[in-house]
């Protein structure tokens, strides 16, 4: 492979229309053997194009994506479900005859400087690499590939490389599942495994936790006056809206029409076997309680 001029400092660019210099790789970055260029982070080129669709989409979740990457301004429940899935990734990566310093790719790491928060508990004990396709924050604090994730088909020195591949949150974010599905064979050495952490749509998931949260305000103060005044509130004014809102998100679903402008699939716990075997074998699936979330693992099939 050969580099193009690097656009911005520290950042190797590498374009696969061109094939010379072979692309150097370990935990501490990127390098070409053509040059003297070590960089933690490696963009990508390749003259085939996202879709309009994707960059728009893209370009839309761009801010949610600064306040959670960036700025890290999560929930106290979202902050727990980023450890839950540190603490799953953890599990999976010391089963008996896993590899001990295993090669990680991270398909959406996001557009933080810092790692993860699920993966900085195990990063002295993998070769960590994020993935991300949004060219902004390029200089990270971990080896980052700026690219598409398909287009890593078409890096020979990738193939059969990594050891766990590692989607949060992410899957629903792209067109082609049978083409991220392709891809993630091409990269998954002998007996990788991926790790998923894939949102749930159900509508008795999606109930439970919006009839939970306005029932809970029904509490937010002791006295028995109040508690009873937010009761009414509750049933006259809260539940009729909660339950019309739900009915239209669920005759969304029940069409296939999008309910937001960020992703592409809106997945059902009755889609899980179906869309997990694209991959391989399932070997585990946990139910997140009460967070509409399932963290699962699949042996990949070559």
């Amino acid at each position: 492979m050969n580099n193009a001029t690097s656009p911005k400092a520290g950042m190797i660019v590498l374009n696969t229309a061109s094939a010379t210099d072979e692309l150097i790789w370990d935990r501490s970055g990127f390098a070409l053997s053509g040059g003297e260029q070590t960089s933690r982070t490696i963009k990508i080129e390749d003259e085939q194009e996202a879709s309009t669709t994707w960059t728009e989409k893209q370009n839309t979740a761009l801010d949610e994506y600064l306040e959670a990457h960036v700025k890290e301004a999560l929930s106290t429940a979202t902050m727990a479900l980023y450890k839950l899935f540190g603490a799953y990734i953890g599990n999976a990566l010391h089963e008996p005859g896993e590899k001990k310093q295993p090669n990680i790719l991270d398909i959406g790491c996001g557009i933080g400087r810092r790692l993860p928060l699920y993966i900085r508990m195990l990063q002295h004990d993998v070769n960590y690499v994020g993935l991300d396709a949004i060219e902004l924050h390029a200089d990270r604090d971990y080896p980052f590939i700026c690219s598409r994730f398909e287009t890593l088909q078409k890096v020979p020195e990738f193939k059969n490389k990594f050891d766990v591949l590692i989607f949060g949150t992410s899957l629903d974010h792209f067109e082609d599942l049978d083409e991220v599905a392709r891809t993630v064979k091409y990269l998954a050495a002998p007996g990788a495994k991926v790790v998923f952490w894939i949102g749930l749509h159900d509508m008795p998931l999606a109930a439970s936790e919006e009839g939970a949260r306005h029932f809970s305000k029904v509490f937010k103060n002791t006295g028995w006056f109040s508690t009873l005044i937010r009761l009414f509130g509750f049933l006259f004014w809260s539940l009729p809206r909660v339950t019309l809102a739900l009915m239209l998100h669920r005759s969304r679903l029940e069409r296939r029409k999008k309910i937001d402008d960020f992703h592409f699939w809106y997945f059902s716990d009755q889609d899980l076997p179906g869309l997990l075997a694209k991959f391989g074998e399932v070997s585990d699936i946990t139910y997140v309680p009460g967070g509409g979330s399932v963290f699962t693992t699949c042996r990949i099939f070559s």
